[in-house]
């Protein structure tokens, strides 16, 4: 039986988070990443200036934090894998979560921010020390646990365990059949265009991970017709044309990157 959060978001906030999934898929179109984080600037401080903002509660503003800053993360990684703004962006925004979780039960915290604080710490590993970046794996995991817990169905939280499974050595509970099965199932859960969006480059890319490309190549499609001129679905087809996946383009990203200007 899934776990009921404590939390329930009001229909208002359940909104907010939609809106911002919104935002997020559109933001693949931008046609530089310069112009993506002015839209994130502008979307933030549109938000906060709304009635409705003023009303949610601190776990459902940090959630849309976390979003936020997410999307900043991703853009600055984009113009540069080492830019000066990554560390002092995430590092605050993990302590943030740190901090929420050191004053709330995690059983009663809502799924969402138990995914978006799990997305914050992989994003945060870089820049810790070894002995705590190599537990962090575990931290992760046990995140995307408790928001499937609470709704197996969570498509969010299916694509997010899936990427882990995939990453994560045997040892640790990694494993790539059920990586494959996790993302399957969040393209049959999702409930939105951006929802379908993300879990369906997901799942191609792990469908090209087993060279089953035209699988891949029609999820693709998918995405483009659910958000036309997306680079974010011609980054993946660039990815694929070197022979990666977007997994295997994580562990490789600045030799793959050199890889794909070369075929430019």
């Amino acid at each position: 039986m899934p776990v009921i959060a404590a939390t329930e978001l009001s229909d208002t906030e359940t909104q907010a988070i939609n809106d911002i999934m919104d935002f997020r898929m559109t933001l693949t179109s931008c046609k530089t990443n310069e112009e993506a984080l002015s839209e994130i600037d502008l979307y933030e401080k549109n938000l906060v200036q709304t009635d409705a903002y003023s009303l949610f509660t601190n776990e459902t503003k940090l959630i849309l934090d976390n979003f936020i800053n997410l999307e900043r993360y991703n853009y600055y990684v984009e113009i540069d894998l080492k830019h000066p703004k990554l560390e002092p962006l995430i590092t605050p925004q993990y302590n943030k979560n740190v901090e929420w979780f050191k004053s709330n039960n995690e059983k009663d915290t809502n799924k969402w921010l138990h995914s978006t604080f799990g997305d914050v710490i992989s994003c945060t590993m870089q820049f810790m020390s070894t002995t705590k970046a190599m537990s962090a794996g575990l931290v992760i995991k046990k995140h995307y646990e408790f928001a499937l817990e609470q709704d197996p169905d969570f498509c969010y939280g299916l694509s997010s365990m899936g990427q882990w499974l995939f990453q994560a050595p045997g040892f640790a509970g990694g494993s790539k059949k059920k990586a494959l099965q996790h993302f399957e199932k969040a393209v049959e859960r999702a409930n939105t265009d951006a929802e379908q969006f993300y879990a369906k480059i997901y799942l191609s890319q792990m469908y090209f991970d087993r060279e089953e490309n035209d699988k891949a190549n029609n999820l693709l499609a998918d995405a483009d017709e659910l958000q036309p001129n997306s680079n974010y679905v011609e980054k993946m087809r660039k990815i694929n044309k070197t022979g990666h996946s977007l997994y295997t383009y994580y562990l490789n990203r600045e030799k793959i990157d050199k890889e794909i200007k070369n075929t430019i």
